[in-house]
């Protein structure tokens, strides 16, 4: 990957450009402000980037909402792009290992000095910016971190050059940062229940948030079945004039039959695809598509890249369907079903609400049919529904280590998640103890009868859960 810049930086200025950004407002970490604040805010912050030469104006843009399958969907149509030949950057969030992995061009996270040299060139003028825009009331009322690494990343991809540019919602739709860009496709993945706080109690509401970013005349394609969201999402793009393409009516895919898993033997997936509507130029069919990624729903995700993909070769970009075949095959998804050992079978993944805990599920049913022993490490987070995820839980996983993150000020107590799993447990049992004895003091757990143990201790926990489990496990 080129660098943002040509001279390397001291490795020193990279606390300092972090420092910057947390000491703003973090929403993934702190959402007690309530979300119609936000309300306003992104024409000031288009007027602001607007100053700094509207970076995110030079390339082609693909903006992508959704409860579940936007980071998936993303990540097969960069690889379909890149296989086609174009130099794709890529904005998500959250980051798994380091928050470099927002901001990827060709797959690859932006450099660490890179970035903090671009942040503290950048601090002084974006700070004499958010005065003049009224970023300057109450804490809440200025420049949030997403904000922040949402304006590096459209200068970024400026700099680097890209022939497009993959844009990922943070939260919502409608009041979320990216919002402020102007794309030439919008996909909508998914809508289920998350965050309702903020974006609405019914599938209805949450789904009018997320078609927020769509955009008069602008080409729609959407994922989501479900009458209610589908039913939202089509007044959005009927009241903004804009093409919609929708799985089931306009394209659709195949999965093929799942397999049973063997140790060391990866598996792969393949599902077919037809784009069938008029609505595109002409009838499209591909046969025998190969995933390297497991489930279903990775099928639906692909097929939403498959249909982008086609749509921006008929504005006219190059995309053949070889590079469809290649790019599909070549994406490998971390924490997502992610297969890390076969003796034992150690998988991990990130599902954080009902719908996504039971995709993952389906999955494990369909490629691991046969009997073992099923050990859940789990911990979550304040605001996801545990509840309905651990009543999907508790029914498969035959042993559950609970534990929780060991800084986030939004981590869920494992005591709390183990009481939850075993309030669902009692709906159809009356012989759970609900009694926890006392903590071994070298182990530091908490051992209670029933359906698992307390080890808040993530490392603990998941040595336990190593100790635990043998090979055909």
């Amino acid at each position: 990957m080129l660098s943002c810049f040509s001279a390397p930086d001291d490795s020193a200025r990279f606390p300092e450009a972090l420092a910057y950004l947390h000491h703003r407002i973090n929403y993934e970490t702190f959402r007690s402000i309530p979300y119609e604040k936000l309300e306003n805010r992104l024409e000031n912050l288009r007027h602001l980037l607007d100053e700094l030469e509207a970076p995110d104006k030079n390339y082609p843009i693909i903006h992508v909402a959704g409860t579940k399958g936007k980071g998936s969907t993303c990540i097969f149509l960069e690889q379909i792009l890149l296989q086609a030949g174009y130099r794709v950057g890529r904005f998500s969030s959250p980051h798994l290992h380091s928050l470099m992995e927002r901001f990827t061009i060709d797959g690859a996270p932006c450099d660490r000095e890179d970035f903090a040299k671009h942040i503290l060139q950048r601090k002084e003028r974006i700070d004499l910016l958010e005065k003049k825009y009224k970023f300057d009331g109450r804490t809440q009322d200025l420049l949030t971190f997403f904000d922040l690494t949402t304006i590096f990343a459209f200068e970024y991809f400026a700099r680097e050059n890209v022939d497009f540019a993959i844009i990922e919602v943070g939260l919502g739709g409608r009041l979320d940062s990216t919002n402020v860009c102007r794309p030439d496709l919008t996909i909508i993945t998914s809508i289920s229940f998350d965050h309702i706080e903020q974006l609405g109690p019914t599938l209805g509401d949450i789904a009018r948030e997320k078609a927020g970013i769509v955009k008069p005349g602008i080409p729609v394609i959407s994922g989501v079945r479900s009458a209610e969201p589908a039913e939202a999402i089509r007044n959005t793009a009927s009241l903004n004039r804009a093409t919609l393409y929708e799985i089931g009516r306009d394209f659709s895919y195949a999965p093929g039959s799942g397999g049973i898993l063997l140790p060391n033997e990866d598996l792969t997936m393949n599902f077919d695809f037809v784009a069938k509507s008029t609505r595109f130029a002409k009838p499209r069919r591909l046969n025998q598509l190969t995933l390297s990624v497991w489930g279903e729903h990775q099928a639906r995700n692909a097929s939403l890249a498959i249909a982008a993909a086609i749509l921006l070769e008929e504005k006219g970009g190059k995309i053949s369907e070889q590079a469809i075949r290649r790019g599909l095959h070549a994406v490998r998804l971390p924490a997502r079903v992610e297969v890390l050992s076969h003796q034992p079978l150690i998988i991990v993944d990130g599902a954080h609400n009902r719908a996504s805990v039971r995709h993952l599920l389906d999955t494990l049913r369909m490629y691991c049919p046969t009997p073992r022993r099923k050990i859940l490490l789990f911990g979550s987070m304040l605001g996801k529904d545990n509840e309905g995820m651990l009543e999907e839980l508790v029914r498969y996983f035959d042993w559950i280590i609970f534990t929780q993150h060991p800084n986030s000020p939004r981590s869920f107590p494992a005591l709390g998640l183990y009481t939850i799993a075993g309030s669902n447990v009692c709906k159809n049992s009356d012989d759970f103890e609900t009694t926890v004895l006392e903590a071994d003091s070298t182990a530091k757990s908490l051992k209670p009868r029933g359906i698992g143990e307390v080890i808040p201790d993530v490392r603990q926990a998941l040595a336990k859960a190593l100790l635990l489990a043998t090979p055909d496990d």
